[in-house]
């Protein structure tokens, strides 16, 4: 369990886990807190009772009596027994009955799970007080339910004496009402006369929408020409009227067609005749003559017959439209008698529904005053008394539950505070952070200084810590350096952006690791404000150094230099700065000054001053080879960084590098044989630093 609460630690982002031991810490306090709280308070006694609610009786005959719904019961007596109204009547009743006791007391009402029972329990300072105040809220809870069942009961009888006269008036205007009704109106006659004239009415809407549809017919017939012959027309017409045949036989005027239609034929064959005797005989042939006669004839008898058929076709639709008015009229008539009769029987249905709503009521009210006396009489409460009050026991303090409480409490509040803390703090905790802050990859991971070394201390190579020798080789691999005169990129400028990210230790570091491989270094403490490479390396604040030579030339810097004897390193430390000498530092630097250094030395390391605080390291910018960027864990700002890196950008044509400064890691994770040695043997010179993080 230990090693996976380590891992889930591991996990947290740097960020939230250097704040992350507060939501313990203040857990515990709040715990405590109130733990010591719930100590100081007084003891307190309980005391316990129960009361049932039993089963209803069913008593119809007071029905307008006193009664109660079980459906929201016993919430509803649960909320009445925590009421303040009754605990204020219980304590006036304590301080009557009970004088001699003091105190006070809380009731706690709940119901029992899958019963119908409620359990009441009383909390105070006082042991007698208490068992005495919980039985004074029984007594006093069932006083108030036998007075709300008399006053229900009381408010029963004074609303039904008050509506019984009423309702005798109303039933005697009801009667009153009906009988004038059936006196003025004879009910049978109307009923007979409403079905009668329905039936009617049935008859005489049938009857009309067939007159309509032969109207229709005949009009569609005569407009559009349905057929050529007239006598098809009414011989049509009058056959779709059912009630113009007798016993099946077609009407007279329907018995023309086949005579007509005998006519015409003759009438074709002596037209067929005459145009025979013409191809033997002149047109005045007495033969020819005859047989026009004949055609004359019989063309007359076929026009006078068509002329009757017209006639008659005429007729019948007059007919038709003559009866389909009077009809239309009847049927009107009769609507009018059955919208009166209707209107008659809901009148009367109306009269009779009042009086025997009137009656039914009376007889209620009747009903209900003969019972409420004895629903008075009868008991019929729900709740009774299971368990009295038993004696007040002095409950156990509570001290785990509140230190409890009081961890979840705190480590809220803690957890509120980590991420609020988190969210504000702009400091960089991870290398992850500090190159996405920067924007570009780190270069170098420098391990941890623990110790400061002493005054007097000649820092050199030997005394170089391990893993500090290590990330210098990787940065120096980085850099690409080398001792020939064809590598011509040898100034390397340190700067960060503000004070104390350690840009004075990685430029002391990596000038003792060049000095160890060989190359020719000058380590120039470029910082005119706050430098520390001359006092690390032993020599007075007062010494010659770049402040002096800032306006000597090329022969004040050479005077400022100072070489140590057998070492291939030399320090120029800032001097006697000034603001004159600040003043005149970009102009005393110069593009000829850099490659003089560069004939005598392999590398140049310039040690600056911060960016964001000052601009001195701006003159240093175009002449840098290397820019090395310096943030240091828990130190650096990431929004400063990002500000960092942009001015570098601004001033400088070579691509900045990132040293995360102060990364913790395992030194044993990998590394040679000889470390063991080299720690044993040192006697505790690897603990002393080889430069302050400035």
């Amino acid at each position: 369990m230990l090693e996976q609460l380590v891992s889930r630690y591991r996990q947290i982002k740097p960020r939230s886990a250097h704040y992350l031991p507060v939501v313990p810490i203040m857990a515990v306090a709040i715990g405590l807190f109130y733990a010591e709280g719930e100590a100081k308070k007084p003891r307190l006694f309980s005391s316990q009772a129960k009361i049932v609610v039993s089963g209803r009786i069913n008593l119809p005959e007071t029905a307008n009596a006193y009664k109660e719904e079980l459906t929201n019961f016993l919430g509803t007596q649960i909320e009445i027994l925590r009421s303040a109204e009754l605990a204020a009547t219980a304590q006036r009743k304590m301080q009557l009955e009970h004088p001699e006791l003091s105190g006070s007391a809380t009731v706690i009402a709940q119901s029992l799970p899958r019963t119908t029972i409620i359990q009441l329990d009383a909390v105070g300072i006082d042991q007698a007080y208490t068992a005495q105040f919980l039985q004074a809220i029984l007594d006093e809870y069932n006083e108030f339910r036998r007075d709300r069942r008399i006053e229900t009961t009381d408010a029963a009888l004074t609303q039904i004496r008050e509506e019984l006269p009423r309702t005798d008036r109303q039933l005697a205007i009801d009667e009153e009402a009906l009988f004038k009704f059936k006196h003025q109106h004879n009910m049978g006659y109307w009923d007979r006369e409403a079905s009668g004239a329905g039936q009617l009415l049935s008859q005489l809407k049938s009857r009309e929408a067939n007159l309509r549809m032969q109207l229709q017919m005949a009009a569609s017939m005569k407009a559009q020409a349905v057929t050529q012959a007239r006598e098809g027309r009414l011989q049509a017409l009058q056959a779709f009227d059912a009630t113009k045949t007798r016993d099946g036989a077609p009407p007279a005027d329907a018995q023309r067609s086949p005579e007509l239609h005998a006519l015409r034929e003759e009438l074709i064959k002596l037209q067929v005749e005459r145009e025979q005797l013409l191809t033997t005989y002149q047109p005045k042939h007495p033969r020819v003559r005859k047989v026009d006669q004949e055609i004359q004839k019989q063309s007359r008898l076929i026009q006078l017959i068509t002329v009757e058929i017209d006639r008659s076709y005429e007729q019948t639709v007059a007919g038709m439209q003559s009866e389909l008015s009077v009809i239309t009229q009847a049927i009107a008539d009769c609507e009018k008698k059955s919208l009166e009769s209707a209107h008659l029987a809901a009148e009367y249905e109306r009269l009779q529904s009042n009086l025997a709503l009137s009656r039914e009521l009376h007889t209620r009210l009747v009903s209900g005053l003969q019972s409420v006396d004895v629903s008075r009489e009868v008991n019929l409460d729900m709740v009774q008394i299971l368990e009295r009050p038993t004696e007040a026991i002095a409950l156990p303090e509570n001290l785990v539950n509140a230190f409890i409480h009081g961890l979840t409490v705190g480590g809220l509040i803690g957890i509120v505070v980590v991420l609020a803390l988190t969210k504000i703090d702009q400091r960089a905790f991870s290398e992850d952070e500090v190159a996405e802050a920067a924007g570009v990859a780190i270069t170098a991971e420098i391990p941890p200084i623990e110790e400061l070394a002493e005054p007097d201390y000649q820092p050199t190579a030997e005394f170089q810590p391990p893993l500090m020798r290590e990330a210098m080789r990787g940065l120096v691999s980085s850099l690409n350096l080398s001792r020939d005169g064809e590598n011509q990129h040898k100034v390397i400028l340190c700067c960060s952006s503000i004070p104390d990210e350690g840009k004075s230790t990685v430029a002391l570091n990596l000038a003792l690791y060049l000095e160890k491989s060989g190359f020719n270094t000058l380590l120039v403490d470029a910082d005119l404000r706050r430098g520390c490479i001359g006092e690390i390396f032993g020599l007075e604040a007062m010494h010659r150094g770049l402040a002096e030579g800032l306006g000597s030339g090329s022969n004040g810097w050479r005077l400022g230099i100072h070489a140590f004897p057998n070492r291939r390193l030399s320090v120029l430390p800032r001097g006697n700065a000034s603001n004159e000498a600040i003043d005149l530092l970009p102009r005393a630097l110069s593009p000829e000054l850099f490659l003089e250094l560069k004939t005598h030395y392999d590398a140049i390391i310039l040690d600056s001053s911060p960016l964001i605080p000052v601009s001195d390291t701006i003159s240093f910018l175009q002449y840098a080879d290397h820019v090395l960027l310096i943030s240091r864990m828990k130190v650096s700002k990431l929004n400063l960084l990002r500000k960092t890196v942009a001015i570098i950008r601004k001033y400088s044509q070579h691509n900045v590098r990132l040293i995360a400064n102060d990364l913790k890691s395992d030194p044993h994770l990998y590394d040679y044989g000889y470390h063991e040695q080299e720690s044993t043997g040192a006697t505790g010179r690897e603990a002393a630093s080889t430069g302050p993080a400035v």
